[in-house]
């Protein structure tokens, strides 16, 4: 999850994808998980995943803060998958991304984060 405008994702998605070894794309209603894929959400929009690895992309909710939001991705990463997660933050903004991490610790999943004296 990249906290980026609607209009920046899928340029940046790209870019990544030429400089990556994996492929990178801007994740699709209906994409699913598999490896060498890396999927960024898209801008003002909201990102889950089912127990299927199948990618949901919904619209985002007016009353968050962040669209999208590391905590709704993650608490459904938590929900779907439990023990099986690792995931990954770098630095932040605000809190976000907190409470899905708690999820997936709660769940037994491997959360990493970067320490606030190394972000940008």
């Amino acid at each position: 999850i990249q906290h980026m405008p609607a209009a920046f994702t899928k340029a940046f998605a790209e870019r990544l994808d030429k400089l990556c070894r994996i492929s990178v794309k801007e994740a699709e209603d209906g994409d699913m998980l598999r490896p060498g894929l890396a999927l960024l959400a898209p801008g003002g929009k909201q990102m889950m995943i089912d127990g299927r690895g199948t990618v949901k992309i919904l619209p985002g909710d007016e009353r968050l803060n962040y669209k999208p939001c590391v905590d709704i991705t993650f608490g459904s990463a938590a929900k779907s998958y439990g023990d099986k997660v690792l995931s990954v933050v770098l630095t932040g903004m605000g809190a976000d991304g907190r409470e899905g991490a708690r999820l997936l610790k709660q769940g037994g999943s491997t959360v990493w984060a970067q320490d606030e004296a190394s972000c940008v």
